[in-house]
């Protein structure tokens, strides 16, 4: 997951990130206690089935899967969200 895209939609105004994924990564999202709010049906995309939907965009529900190892690239963009 590229975390950088996803620190940019902490910025205030952006509570969620609206993506396509694949349903074992949805999956994986559920596990981790951050779960995709699906905006409609599976449907197959190339060799995968792939949903769109909402993921939280908050600080608690990205602490849940950020690797602890993590460094910004643009921390004067993380620092201004928070």
């Amino acid at each position: 997951m590229n975390w950088n895209a996803v620190e940019l939609h902490q910025k205030p105004g952006f509570a969620r990130i609206v993506t396509v994924t694949d349903v074992r990564f949805e999956r994986i999202l559920n596990r981790v206690k951050w779960p995709l709010v699906r905006l409609g049906s599976p449907h197959p995309v190339g060799n995968t089935i792939a949903v769109a939907g909402l993921l939280s965009a908050d600080e608690a529900s990205l602490e849940l899967v950020r690797p602890s190892s993590y460094v910004p690239l643009f921390p004067a963009a993380v620092e201004a969200a928070a």
